[in-house]
């Protein structure tokens, strides 16, 4: 278990852990010593459990949501604006293109950008270690829309994360490279169709530079594309063309490739380059993370999953039987019966005909409920039946305890005693529904025949 994500909410958890106390952790820490193999995965695997069970998961899926959707409205925003961009420095028809302006009204501020973003770079990985200014804009707008508690933990362990890893600015420039790649592109892309369906000529223009400044620029931005067998105009084509242009179909076809091979290979090939950078930069700086053992909290989070895994350590010796340890009596089980198991939750007494199966009594105080948490780690049954009571109102602890039962077995249902005359019984309902619960026994014909039914 590796990445970013069960990362994220491992830091997530230590966040709740650190500023508002433990969680309830006795399932999640059974689970844990039981499914990872390394001090590393149990935290990864118990910040994981800890995270479905305190729904610290919903508000990951909405940020990524939030951020999938606004990704695409800022790429299609780009799309529009570079395609718009395009047409304009080309004008109309009726006038003639300014070489030099359309260069440098599209390659200018991308260039610009792009050797600030370099320099930023080179300083190190503190001076950037925010995102840069586009860092530091999206981090402000998460921080002021941030209020929910849980999305506020999250944001934390994100900014810790990515911060110390050095992964924040290389996914900030990623993003960056990606909007002007994408805006150049379809500049590129709105040009190749004006040129194909309209009469362009060109010409460069200036007031004081000396004529030949543009024949050396024009050389110089040639030298890429010409290696890339591209047409290029030459130097005679390129000094003719100096205030009034040169009407024949063979000029206007040079410059036309030109503009095109220019922006290409100066604009949209070095976004490109770096956007792949950034992206293989970003995956590399994310794909090994792991937490440490050996900060204050991860130490005390070990000890407690080595406690839990004391616990289910096996008392038996070698070769004997495995044993249910009831919270009342020991109760052995052969491995035929392990098909169908059923506890109560705070009741009196569970129903007569429920003896016929195999029993783990009846959860009412914080050892017994450890103790079946116990047994359920190390014997999972495949069918689990919970035997609530509708008169009693179903509080938080009850429903948590469901749910950590619930991770143990393949298949699970709540029996509801009293459900045609308990006050309560749309209440347990909807907090049943909510955990996946929505079938609720209440008859002892359909509690037998799902027992009985093969799954």
């Amino acid at each position: 278990m590796r990445g970013l994500k069960p990362y994220l909410l491992y830091k997530t958890i230590e966040q709740a852990e650190t500023q508002r106390g433990w969680l309830d952790d006795s399932a999640a820490n059974l689970l844990a010593v039981s499914q990872a193999k390394t001090p590393n995965q149990w935290l990864l695997t118990r910040a994981q459990i800890l995270s479905d069970q305190a729904h610290f998961t919903d508000p990951l899926t909405a940020i990524r949501s939030t951020v999938l959707w606004s990704n695409v409205t800022l790429w299609l925003v780009c799309a529009v604006g570079g395609f718009l961009a395009g047409l304009s420095v080309l004008g109309s028809a009726n006038t003639p293109v300014n070489l030099l302006w359309v260069v440098l009204s599209l390659l200018g501020i991308p260039t610009l950008s792009l050797l600030i973003w370099a320099c930023a770079m080179l300083l190190g990985k503190r001076s950037s270690e925010g995102g840069g200014l586009l860092g530091r804009f999206v981090q402000g707008l998460l921080k002021r829309f941030t209020h929910t508690p849980h999305i506020e933990l999250f944001w934390q362990a994100w900014h810790q994360t990515t911060s110390a890893s050095g992964a924040q600015r290389w996914l900030f420039s990623m993003l960056t490279h990606g909007f002007w790649l994408v805006a150049l592109s379809f500049s590129v892309f709105s040009m190749a169709i004006a040129f194909s369906v309209k009469h362009y000529v060109f010409l460069w223009e200036t007031t004081w530079l000396d004529p030949q400044t543009f024949v050396q620029i024009a050389s110089f931005l040639s030298v890429i594309p010409a290696k890339l067998n591209i047409a290029m105009p030459d130097q005679a084509l390129i000094s003719q063309s100096g205030n009034v242009a040169v009407d024949a179909w063979q000029a206007r076809s040079l410059w036309a490739r030109w503009l095109i091979a220019v922006i290409l290979v100066w604009g949209v090939l070095p976004r490109l380059f770096f956007f792949i950078l950034s992206a293989w930069r970003w995956h590399q700086t994310t794909a090994d993370l792991t937490p440490s053992t050996t900060d204050a909290y991860a130490l005390a989070c070990l000890a407690r999953l080595k406690r839990a895994q004391a616990r289910r350590e096996p008392e038996a010796e070698p070769g004997l039987p495995d044993t249910w340890r009831s919270t009342t009596q020991a109760i052995a089980l052969p491995h035929t019966s392990l098909d169908a198991v059923v506890l109560g939750i705070e009741l009196r007494a569970l129903p007569d005909w429920a003896k016929h199966w195999t029993s783990l009594g009846i959860v009412d105080n914080q050892s017994s409920r450890e103790a079946v948490l116990q047994m359920l780690t190390e014997r999972p049954p495949n069918k689990l039946l919970i035997y609530c009571d509708a008169l009693q109102t179903p509080d938080r602890g009850t429903l948590r305890l469901i749910d950590n039962l619930q991770k143990f077995a393949r298949h699970n249902q709540v029996f509801l005693m009293h459900a045609n005359e308990g006050p309560h019984t749309q209440i347990w309902q909807k907090s049943l529904a909510k955990m996946g619960l929505s079938i609720i026994h209440s008859s002892e014909q359909d509690a037998t025949q799902w027992l009985n039914a093969t799954h």
